[in-house]
């Protein structure tokens, strides 16, 4: 009887798959492998900490063997006590407290304090790369709290350790793209110049991670703007036919103008516009004024050209009736208060 291991099954030939029975072997959970440790501790009399041998057995990646080898060389210079920050000095890890002092300097937008806790978690021998590692998982594992997840082996933490702070001034959807500027960071740092000016640069932006607007939601303020907007000029009979009260505004724009003076001058002229009675003189179909009523001009024509089809009828001539030819429309206002509007838009 031949025994065959391997973890690339895709590689074995056919006519050997054929021959074999097949018995996959699954990871082995982290809370299993931590239970082992520690009834391996309570055996050999070392005291251990539950979030080092978590940490242990996370680092196995789901093998006993890996979990047994790292344990050993940890055992080797525990003198008898096994604790997290031996453990984190063994592996690399960044630490939890650190991770929350950089979260909450990002969330206050602090980026000089971001700076020099780069500068301590560096100095201290992190290696860039498990800097970035632990802080995506950070990030990871604050989404995941934000979604309603409490499992500790899924956080790496129990949930009451991490900052508070954090978690409440980030939504999921700016956790989200925290964790992919992270990613991001990673794949670019083995072609970067300088992997210290990547990391530098992407903690520079999660700094300002409060203020950055998700397509989502801008996508939903333009749709709200546009309603708004549309309501106001839906109400006005006649359409954008007509300038606004006032005239539009004439010269060079402030320098100093913003898009709330902007928006704000705009509903001033639209509500004065709103104020205004359109007056228009109902033209006859010789072009004189047939009355002083207030009537809109294409009903006036309308009517004008029903009176004149129903007079060329009653006098017997039966041919074809060209419509009196409506005055051109005001291109040039409808260009001037468009431009106001998608200027408004725009800032």
């Amino acid at each position: 009887m031949f025994i065959f291991a391997t973890t690339e099954m895709q590689k074995v030939p056919a006519t050997i798959k054929s021959r074999c029975q097949q018995f996959a072997f699954r990871l082995i959970p982290i809370e299993t492998i931590q239970g082992i440790l520690k009834n391996i501790c309570a055996e050999m009399k070392i005291e251990a900490e539950d979030e080092a041998l978590f940490w242990i057995a996370r680092e196995s990646t789901g093998s006993l063997r890996d979990a047994f080898t790292l344990f050993d060389q940890v055992v080797s210079f525990s003198a008898g006590h096994i604790g997290a920050r031996l453990i984190r000095e063994k592996l690399g890890l960044v630490g939890l407290e650190k991770l929350n002092g950089l979260a909450e300097a990002c969330a206050a937008n602090d980026t000089p304090q971001c700076f020099a806790l780069i500068d301590e978690i560096l100095g201290s021998g992190v290696a860039i790369e498990q800097f970035i590692i632990d802080m995506a998982g950070f990030y990871r594992s604050l989404l995941l709290l934000k979604n309603g997840v409490t499992r500790e082996s899924l956080l790496g933490y129990k949930p009451e350790r991490f900052s508070a702070k954090a978690l409440e001034s980030l939504d999921s959807i700016r956790l989200e793209q925290a964790l992919e500027l992270l990613l991001n960071c990673y794949r670019d740092i083995r072609y970067s110049v300088s992997p210290r000016f990547e990391l530098e640069t992407a903690i520079s932006k999660l700094s300002w991670l409060s203020r950055w607007v998700s397509p989502p939601e801008l996508r939903a303020a333009v749709d709200a703007a546009r309603n708004a907007l549309g309501g106001n000029v839906s109400g006005r009979q006649g359409g954008l036919d007509r300038p606004l009260a006032g005239g539009l505004p004439s010269g060079p724009r402030e320098p100093g103008g913003t898009a709330s003076s902007l928006t704000e001058e705009f509903k001033r002229r639209m509500a004065e516009r709103e104020s205004e009675t359109a007056v228009v003189k109902a033209p006859s179909v010789n072009g004189d004024v047939e009355n002083d009523e207030d009537v809109p001009v294409w009903r006036t024509l309308s009517k004008s050209f029903e009176e004149s089809i129903a007079e060329k009828k009653a006098a017997g001539s039966g041919g074809a009736v060209e419509p009196p030819a409506p005055e051109p429309p005001p291109d040039y206002r409808i260009e001037r208060v468009l431009r106001l509007f998608r200027g408004t838009i725009v800032k």
